[in-house]
């Protein structure tokens, strides 16, 4: 029952001692034997010296590797003479396997090489990796690799559909992807650095990085209801950590250097870098901000007591560092104490948002929109409740407020239902600079339309000192000029005009097609399009609906909704392919739009994707035509004329000729001349 073949990988498998016990991987043979006519244990014989996998004189039987099969690749060693196997065989184009076992390396070379695993409890020596793809894919599959080198680079790693990826002796990962999605893990046990734009995404599963300590030049996201802590990492610095979806959460106790650093949450996610005290942040770039702390979410840093903006480096950079809250975004510092501010920022805030502490604002500092600071600010630069993306704002502090020689307070005004407001719950302090009221021009050429209205600065307790007014003019056609009046009261009074971009953002989606490839997960990318102002931040909800592509078994879209930051033209989203080798036709899905925020509408809201299939269509059989025996007898000397019909002659259609009906002569008939009687 058992040929040749078997017999040696078998002999091979209980001479390595692997983890699984040998009755039942027997047993699972024996059954596997008596259903199936081919062999499900494959052994590396490395007889065509290749060293590459997709050598058939490499493996015992002649056979290759199957999803369905057993693999079991051994090192030469004195008991086994007869297996001599290089340091590492070379995978260079897709595999597909299950229950792999090597104690040599692999070596995955090229775009087009990868490695799925896709069943049981597999271990390989080392991993080597050139631009190429591992999966461990399928619950209760799991991959042990010990690796070699100790700085895995240039590669994607995915633990996908469950399954279970334990990468031991990975010191550092330089310019890898990682992905572990619901409920997937990835065990990094050794790993201490991620460097060169190294990209690390938990969507829905689990990392496990105890010895994380550094992470440069790289993304961290955490997505998907994740809850990830890395407990050694100190040092993020110009990396971006970003978390988003409801109930998602990072915590990093240990992060106590976060240089040109990027915090980015969203819908409900939250940050935890309690450990966290002086801060310089990098500036805004033209598809980035700073901080971004957008719907529901919170970041919480109670112990930073200094933010410090760096410098502009390059001209694709802002010239400020900006901090960006919105729809209920809180930012908890610490009340009890003072964060301090210096160089060039800005804080916009809208919505209900929070920045949950005490500020004093640097000269070159700016406060901008609607919001509230829940304890005391100290201010020597710019306050300005109407900001860059919401015309009119209303400010609440919660603490007392102090303004200094060479700050000022910036209020506007356009009618009297739009006022803005800065509401004061402590003592208001005026210790100099200057409150200035703008007027713009959508009221300069009608004299109907004369500004009027109050703005308020408010103190629920008493004032000290006075404002120096510096109101602007607003030069009108009809030679009348307005002007805001600054009138000292108890509660302070201003009045003034703003004028704002309200038209709002076109966002649409176009027909866009992807080659299917062979490999069963690669990855498209869809553009979600923005035109227009581009002022304010911009959330977008969309649906998947299968066509001829089903969700699973030819592609996998992430979900909604996807919110475009200020200045921020298209939002790219990545999904998966997945190819195959056989010929099935090009498949196609939709993506609709199904609505925007406020401040945009929609443009083409439906979008046809099309999955090309680039895999030859069989060359279907022409059919073989049998002429029948005839029965017909010949005819003899018979001989016909063909008249072929005149080709391109014109011919002009006459009318039809009545026949003349001509008068026949009458003629008399002859009769017989009787014979005369005979008497």
């Amino acid at each position: 029952m058992f040929n040749t073949a078997f017999r040696r990988f078998f002999k091979t498998f209980t001479h390595h001692k692997l983890s699984r016990r040998r009755h039942s991987f027997a047993s699972h043979f024996m059954e596997s034997l008596e259903n199936r006519d081919l062999l499900t244990g494959i052994g590396w014989d490395g007889g065509a010296g290749t060293n590459r996998w997709f050598d058939a004189a490499n493996w015992e039987g002649d056979r290759l590797p199957t999803p369905i099969d057993e693999v079991m690749v051994p090192l030469p060693s004195p008991a086994h003479p007869d297996h001599y196997i290089p340091e590492s065989i070379v995978i260079d184009q897709p595999v597909v396997v299950k229950n792999l076992f090597s104690s040599s390396g692999l070596r995955l070379s090229g775009e087009t090489a990868s490695l799925r695993v896709t069943e049981g409890l597999s271990q390989i020596g080392g991993l080597e990796m050139n631009y190429a793809g591992l999966a461990v894919q399928g619950n209760e599959t799991r991959l042990v690799i010990n690796t070699t080198p100790a700085t895995p680079a240039r590669g994607l790693v995915l633990a996908v559909d469950g399954g279970t990826l334990v990468w031991k002796g990975a010191k550092s990962f330089d310019n890898m992807i990682l992905l572990a999605n619901q409920g997937s893990t990835i065990d990094l046990p050794d790993t201490s650095s991620l460097v060169n734009v190294s990209e690390v995404t938990i969507q829905g599963g689990t990392l496990n990085a105890p010895s994380l300590t550094s992470m440069n030049n790289s993304r961290f996201s955490v997505l998907a209801g994740s809850k990830v802590t890395l407990p050694s990492l100190t040092d993020a610095s110009s990396s971006l950590i970003e978390a988003n979806g409801s109930g998602t959460a990072l915590e990093v106790p240990a992060l106590t250097k976060f240089d040109a650093g990027r915090f980015r949450l969203d819908q409900g996610a939250a940050i935890n870098a309690p450990a966290l005290q002086v801060v310089n942040i990098g500036p805004a770039t033209a598809w980035a901000f700073s901080w971004y702390v957008g719907h529901d979410s919170v970041l919480n840093v109670p112990k930073v007591s200094y933010i410090n903006a760096l410098t502009q480096a390059s001209p694709l950079e802002a010239p400020d560092a900006r901090i960006l809250l919105r729809g209920s975004g809180r930012i908890n510092l610490d009340p009890a104490q003072w964060t301090l501010t210096a160089g060039q920022i800005s804080f916009d805030l809208s919505g209900n948002s929070v920045i949950n502490g005490s500020l004093v604002l640097a000269a070159q500092t700016m406060l901008t929109g609607s919001g509230q600071i829940s304890g005391n600010v100290d201010e020597f630069g710019t306050f300005s409740p109407s900001g860059d993306y919401s015309p009119y704002g209303t400010f609440q502090v919660g603490g007392h407020w102090t303004t200094r020689p060479g700050s000022i307070v910036n209020l506007q005004m356009g009618g009297p239902a739009k006022l803005d407001r800065l509401m004061i719950g402590g003592q208001a302090t005026i210790l100099g600079g200057a409150l200035n009221v703008s007027l713009a021009n959508e009221f300069a050429d009608d004299p109907k339309l004369i500004p009027d209205g109050q703005f308020q600065l408010i103190s629920w307790a008493g004032w000290a000192g006075q404002f120096a007014s510096q109101p602007t003019l607003l030069p009108r056609a009809d030679g009348i000029q307005v002007t805001a009046q600054s009138r000292y009261q108890p509660s302070g009074l201003s009045e003034s005009l703003a004028r704002f971009n309200t038209n709002p953002d076109v966002i649409s989606v176009s027909d866009m097609t992807f080659t299917e490839g062979n490999d069963s997960i690669s990855y498209g990318t869809f553009i979600v399009h923005r035109s227009g102002p581009m002022t304010v931040p911009v959330t977008v909800n969309y649906l998947v609906a299968d066509g001829t592509a089903r969700t699973g078994a030819d592609y996998r879209f992430p979900g909604g909704p996807i919110t475009l930051a200020p200045g921020e033209t298209e939002r790219q989203i990545r999904f998966i392919i997945r190819g195959n080798t056989g010929f099935s036709g090009d498949k196609s899905f939709q993506v609709r739009l199904t609505g925007v925020s406020e401040r945009a509408t929609l443009g083409q809201a439906i979008a046809n994707v099309t999955i090309k299939d680039d895999d030859q269509a069989p060359t279907p059989l022409k059919p073989v035509v049998v002429p029948l025996p005839s029965t017909a007898k010949p005819v003899a000397n018979v001989s016909a004329q063909i008249i072929k019909p005149a080709t391109n002659v014109k011919t002009t259609p006459r009318p039809p000729v009545r026949p003349v009906v001509k008068a026949l002569p009458v003629k008399s008939p002859k009769l017989p001349v009787k014979a005369p009687l005979r008497k």
